[in-house]
């Protein structure tokens, strides 16, 4: 190994741990539970469910369907 490729290496070295500082400096992303979607999520598909179950027992009261 000569002494071009040393200095290719130790530049290459240097550069990785550059990018390893910036992401360790980097704040960390909170990876937890999305309470919030959730929740979000729950009400829309029970409000989307009753409107459902409103329709089909007034449409069954009209045209009295499972009678």
């Amino acid at each position: 190994m000569n002494d071009t490729d040393l200095a290719e290496l130790q530049d290459s070295i240097q550069r990785l741990e550059t990018k390893v500082d910036k992401l360790l400096s980097q704040p960390k992303k909170r990876s937890g539970f999305l309470w919030k979607e959730f929740i979000i999520g729950f009400v829309v598909v029970y409000i989307v469910m009753m409107a459902l179950s409103v329709t089909v027992g007034l449409l069954n009261r009209h045209f009295e369907f499972f009678h």
